[in-house]
């Protein structure tokens, strides 16, 4: 028998169709190997694989042809060669509803998991590992906060909104009893799509990007346990005069007219590296083609498939290209005939956490004024499958809800009761002003829609036709009358929240002499600027290197073509590294000493040291030296926190600690730690912990040590965890991943065997203003949910390889490029 396989019995063949679906599902379910499966089914993997592939395809949505339009007029869709579907609709509208309807017909199950997501329902379906996302979506309640939203959005964004619900109804009816395959898995049917559920989505991504109240706990821990010159230098950033906007013309700071005594100071409140993105413009006097360029990747967890979705809209004032999250109807980066636009997340502070006094005769009272307050209390109760439900109490002051759940207290016995208040628990509008970007046409319009943006900080850049680019942050910052980076006090007045800043006043620059624009986290406005913002902002590094790689000193590098935007997106260069790898080469270089060997410290730093001093500072996958240097950043921040934090708070500080053990390697030891030259002991012992952790995991031969080994990038579904032929289906990888923390292709990681990659550029996006009908862009897998349709990873080569795909906009160019056309008719 061919390849060594067992004959399938007549048994196995005489099964029913209805037989192998359950078979098929069984197996999905099962948590043993594909082989087992098969054997105990008396069929050969092969076999098994097949009917998987075969049920697979069998739930592919309807493409082609014909079906009945969910708003009773034609809405056209045609889906190019790479998975992009192009609507055409009569209205907006409309136009929505087609969105609606593609989105839930290629992420039906991302929509239901995303919804779960938001609500704080993961847990029913994924077990235990959903409660902790489940207690700070109860916690917050976004289903409420969007109830109340959407009963205030203008009849505009109502109608868009419940056409892009009717889309997705109408599209789950075009599934029949055949709804993708991991509703069958969790035995879980889909219940129709409201508006209130996309708001609701729209809330909880406002979280993942604005909360973090962890950073606030850094800063706590570090103001109490720190002496005042030592937590400044730790609640710095590596680089802290990077900032997006450089200064004005005339090299004054920013002003605001706001009161000395109530302006907030320039330190972060916390130091913690964010997930990051990168967005940069330049103008027409550095284009080849005498039109602005931009470049935008957004940087989020990956997951599988990715939470952006390609899509074009045409209909009424909508003709944009770009991506938009699965569940929400805006683009996040995309273009219209006439400006495009991305953004990066920008953290000035727009929450607090405020430890509350408890009334000694009443601990259901807190301090409020003069007064006490009752705490209100309400119970949750979270199911969890496979487990036993959890109930929930959640009490509020008058601040907001308290967190104390879900963040780690600085004091091993307890921290006092902590108040979130935060701008996302404010019923405002979160949704039209993405819909009129869809809409926009000019650069000054796309500034205009942010201004009724009240939320979390945000950097949007945008370039037009005309040939202009700006830079405009937008988000509702409070004015505080100080600058606190760990709790506040409710009984401070100081502390209470004033007006925001206004719009017109936050950062923002157009048509910059320079002749270009970009943000990577870092801080909005120079140090030393009189802005009252202050922010858990990014080390300063990518910001860092997109200058460098426009401009050699003052001198612009043009002129530049859309090519190099991309190879810009593909720069694994690290700035920290270059800064840092000949100071560490010195400390680790040398023949070791009896100390050494008492200490327990390798021989091999000198081999170190020289592979560093010739290291070009790359992430590149044959790296042998990124291995060593990100393996000795990990081991190096450890032993940074050890030296002055208690053990449990050991992790969180470590990844906090980047510009106190940059400053250690630069500058010598300034007290923190103890004895005489301790930073080159702990440096050269970081670096042997640093060796003996590699040669576990990757075993004793240096050449296997290479970058690509250690950090490898898996896409994983939601759904494949315990579930190996689930796995087998759906993952992508694992693959050799370039790039890594605080260099442009930023790749973030999770220790555990490996450096797993964890997030970043989910989505690639480019645009040449010298062209009214196209972009390009590229998706990490692709842009279909079923991994029977050829758009499930076809994307991913291209994206590990630094290539893009059209993103056309011409109906002669979408039709020359067509894969199917599918036509949603009026019924009679």
């Amino acid at each position: 028998m061919a390849g060594g396989e067992r004959q399938v019995s007549p048994r196995a063949r005489a099964r029913t169709a209805q037989d192998r679906r359950a078979l098929v599902v069984a197996a999905l379910q099962s948590d043993r190997p594909l082989a087992e499966v098969a054997e105990a089914n008396e069929l050969t993997a092969a076999s098994l694989r097949r009917l998987i592939r075969q049920e697979l395809a069998a739930r592919l949505p309807q493409t082609a042809g014909s079906l009945a339009s969910p708003t009773g007029r034609p809405i056209e869709i045609v889906r190019d060669q790479h998975g992009v579907p192009h609507v055409f609709a009569e209205s907006e509208t409309d136009a929505y509803a087609g969105l609606g309807f593609v989105v839930a017909q290629d992420r039906l199950w991302q929509l239901e998991y995303r919804r779960r997501w938001a609500y704080g329902t993961l847990a029913e379906v994924l077990g235990p590992g959903g409660v902790a996302n489940d207690k700070a979506a109860r916690t917050l309640q976004f289903h409420k906060l969007a109830e109340a939203e959407h009963a205030e959005h203008p009849p505009e964004t109502r109608a868009a909104l419940e056409a892009y619900a009717a889309g997705v109804n109408a599209a789950v009816a075009g599934f029949g009893d055949r709804l993708p395959i991991e509703f069958e898995v969790l035995g879980i049917p889909f219940a129709p799509w409201r508006a209130v559920d996309t708001v609701t989505i729209a809330r909880a991504s406002l979280w993942q990007f604005s909360g973090r109240i962890e950073n606030i706990v850094i800063g706590e821990a570090a103001e109490r346990l720190l002496p005042a010159e030592l937590a400044a230098r730790f609640l710095s950033v590596e680089a802290p005069y990077e900032s997006i906007v450089p200064g004005h013309p005339d090299g004054s700071p920013g002003t605001f007219p706001v009161p000395p005594s109530k302006r907030g100071g320039d330190g972060p409140d916390a130091s913690a590296e964010p997930l990051g993105s990168n967005q940069w413009a330049v103008g027409p006097g550095l284009s080849a083609r005498g039109a602005p360029l931009l470049a935008s990747d957004g940087h989020v967890p990956y997951y599988q498939p990715s939470t952006r979705y390609e899509i074009h809209l045409v209909g009424g004032r909508l003709d944009a290209i770009g991506i938009a999250d699965a569940g929400v109807p805006t683009l996040q980066n995309g273009r219209s005939r006439g400006v495009a636009w991305g953004l990066t997340n920008n953290v000035s502070s727009n929450r607090d956490l405020y430890a509350e006094e408890l009334n000694p005769a009443n601990p259901d009272e807190v301090r409020d004024g003069d007064g006490w307050a009752a705490l209100s209390r309400r119970e949750e109760t979270i199911n969890v499958r496979g487990a036993d439900s959890i109930r929930l109490t959640i009490r509020s002051s008058p601040r907001g809800p308290l967190v104390n759940h879900l963040v780690p207290s600085v004091d091993l016995a307890g921290d006092p009761p902590l108040a979130l208040r935060w701008v996302g628990l404010d019923p405002r509008d979160c949704i039209t002003g993405g819909l009129d970007l869809n809409a926009a046409q000019t650069a000054a319009e796309a500034r205009e829609t942010h201004r009724v943006w009240q939320f979390s900080g945000q950097n949007p850049g945008f370039a037009d036709t005309a040939g202009h680019i700006g830079f405009q942050m937008r988000g509702r910052m409070p004015v505080r009358g100080r600058t606190v980076r760990g709790y506040r006090s409710p009984a401070n007045p100081d502390d209470a929240w004033q007006e925001p800043v206004p719009f017109d006043a936050l950062p923002a620059e157009a048509d910059p002499p320079r002749g270009w624009i970009a943000s990577a986290n870092q801080r909005p406005h120079p140090v030393g600027s009189a802005y009252p913002l202050a922010g858990a902002y990014g080390d300063g590094y990518r910001g860092r290197r997109i200058r460098a790689l426009l401009t050699e000193g003052e001198t612009v590098k043009a002129p530049f073509t859309l090519a190099d935007m991309g190879t810009m997106h593909q720069d694994v260069y690290s700035e920290r590294a270059a800064e840092l790898k000949a100071a560490l080469a010195d400390l680790l270089a040398g023949a070791p000493s009896g100390d050494d060997a008492r200490a327990n410290v390798s021989a091999d730093l000198p081999r170190v040291a020289r592979l560093l001093r010739r290291w070009d500072s790359r992430y590149t996958v044959g790296s042998v030296a990124a291995s060593l240097f990100a393996t000795f950043w990990w081991r190096w921040c450890a032993r940074v926190a050890a030296a002055r934090f208690p053990a449990h708070l050991h992790a969180p500080m470590a990844g906090a600690a980047g510009a106190v053990a940059h400053d250690l390697l630069l500058d010598g030891d300034f007290g923190w730690f103890e004895g005489e030259d301790d930073v080159q002991r702990e440096a050269r012992a970081a670096m042997s912990d640093a060796l003996g952790w590699l040669r576990e995991h990757l075993g004793d031969d240096w050449q296997q040590w290479a970058w690509g080994r250690l950090h490898p990038l898996k896409l994983t579904h939601a759904l494949s965890a315990g579930r190996p032929v689930f796995a087998e289906l759906f993952d992508i990888g694992p693959r050799p991943c370039p790039g890594g923390v605080g260099v442009l292709n930023q790749n973030s990681y999770a220790i555990r065997d490996r450096f797993w990659t964890t997030g970043g550029p989910h989505y690639r996006f480019l645009a040449d203003l010298a062209e009214t009908n196209q972009a390009q862009g590229v998706n990490t897998a692709g842009n279909a949910g079923n991994p029977a349709s050829p758009h499930y990873a076809d994307q991913f080569p291209d994206w590990l390889a630094g290539r893009y795909h059209p993103l056309w906009m011409d109906r002669a160019d979408i039709e020359a490029h067509a894969e199917a056309t599918l036509r949603l008719t009026p019924t009679t």
